[in-house]
């Protein structure tokens, strides 16, 4: 039975810290008895030295291709909001940046092995705005930045109750 993925991608970038960006993915299954698609895994997390929120798409793709891939569907789906995320797999945009350089060379080895195990990649690009598993994708992201600077500041409390530093005359050192 031929079974298709829906792999929505998004990113959350944040603007306070500055080198953080935020992946979400929520992946929709369709099959030949059940054409209408419906929610089967969800994935999110942050990827650090981001230099801008596109590291967050691209990172999504990378991470939904590999699930979807692993899971054996016939057909896989990427939804974006960002066209990177396909002008860049189809030399449609040039990579001028290490980040977009990695993106491409990975995501066209990645299609020429799936296309020899007989699985195909298509890329669409949507109106976030209105798209309801895109917006869902990026509040996972969003979420996974929260979590995530929210660890860092927990680690730097737990490290000050650990290592209180001394007074020393007017100043703490």
């Amino acid at each position: 039975m031929k079974k298709t993925a829906y792999v929505h991608l998004a990113s959350y970038w944040n603007y306070e810290s500055q080198d953080v960006a935020g992946y979400g993915f929520v992946v929709l299954e369709a099959t030949e008895d059940y054409p209408e698609p419906e929610f089967v895994y969800c994935d999110s997390g942050v990827c650090s030295g981001a230099s801008h929120w596109i590291g967050g798409d691209l990172e999504a793709a990378k991470k939904g291709l590999l699930w979807a891939k692993h899971a054996g569907y016939d057909e896989i789906h990427l939804l974006s909001a960002n066209d990177g995320v396909y002008k860049w797999a189809k030399n449609k945009w040039r990579t001028t940046t290490p980040l977009t350089i990695e993106y491409s060379q990975w995501i066209k080895a990645q299609i020429r092995e799936m296309k020899k195990n007989k699985q195909m990649v298509s890329f669409l690009t949507v109106d976030a705005r209105y798209y309801a598993p895109v917006q869902e994708a990026k509040a996972f992201a969003e979420s996974a930045v929260f979590l995530y600077l929210h660890s860092l500041y927990l680690d730097s409390l737990y490290l000050d109750s650990c290592y209180p530093r001394q007074y020393q005359g007017g100043t703490y050192s």
